[in-house]
């Protein structure tokens, strides 16, 4: 709750003295420490700064090796994150100075096949997948499974898991 200004400090008096004058209590001050014409703090456009050459990456690395900073002192200096090199030494240590260079971002070119889809035409399988979110195709999958089970598997009697094997075709 804002109080309104008091005309004492409109004319630029004192309060203190205008209140003793008067008589009056002086006012409560405003505690949300905001002034009504307060300047407004605008954040600063990002600079964008530029990529990195991949011999740059590599040099900066080699750099920070050499100097023997922890990575956190090392990344203010440079303007890096210490995760970045923190990243950048697990690559270098992975594949070498390869590690370092600009790799291709996005999704594999490839066949977008799983391995195990590419098996089944391999053996002349056709896969039928469901659609997501659709229980009515699921109810019939599991339903096949019950029927099977019921019809093969729970009504007959085996010896051993051998006998098993042998009458399912296993």
């Amino acid at each position: 709750m804002s109080l309104p200004p008091t005309p004492a400090a409109d004319a630029g008096m004192d309060v203190v003295s205008v209140s003793a004058a008067t008589g009056a209590a002086p006012p409560v001050p405003r505690l949300s420490g905001r002034s009504r014409r307060g300047r407004r703090l605008v954040k600063p456009e990002p600079v964008p700064t530029p990529a990195l050459t991949a011999e740059q990456r590599l040099l900066l690395f080699d750099t920070w090796q050499r100097s023997g900073l922890p990575a956190g002192d090392f990344a203010a200096m440079v303007g890096l994150s210490k995760h970045t090199l923190y990243g950048r030494k697990k690559k270098f240590d992975e594949q070498g100075p390869a590690g370092l260079m600009d790799q291709p971002r996005g999704a594999r070119k490839g066949s977008g096949k799983s391995v195990f889809t590419r098996e089944l035409e391999k053996r002349g399988i056709k896969q039928i997948v469901a659609a997501p979110r659709r229980p009515q195709t699921l109810g019939k999958i599991e339903r096949f499974w019950g029927t099977l089970w019921r019809e093969c598997i729970e009504s007959a009697v085996f010896v051993d898991l051998g006998d098993a094997q042998r009458r399912i075709g296993l």
